[in-house]
């Protein structure tokens, strides 16, 4: 998957009407990626930027050792690791 696909994808479930509580948190399953460069991190933080905006979070659950290593290196844990906003 690319940066463009997977932002539009959470683009598009973040604009959708939360139903309840529950639906204000947006958890993705990165476990399968084997790479991201800089594009998948920007996708993440304007996704993450705009969960806010609407009143939700989005974290991710399940990183991969790729997408926690870039994730940390950039200093997002805290921002965007499930484990860190629970």
């Amino acid at each position: 998957m690319t940066a463009h696909t997977l932002r539009g994808a959470l683009m598009t479930v973040l604009e959708e009407p939360a139903d309840d509580a529950l639906d204000d948190e947006v958890d993705i399953d990165l476990s399968a990626v084997t790479f991201m460069d800089a594009a998948g991190v920007s996708t993440l933080v304007q996704a993450s930027h705009r969960a806010s905006e609407l009143g939700r979070v989005l974290r991710i659950r399940q990183p991969s050792p790729a997408v926690r290593r870039v994730v940390h290196l950039c200093g997002l844990d805290g921002r965007l690791l499930a484990e860190h906003l629970e």
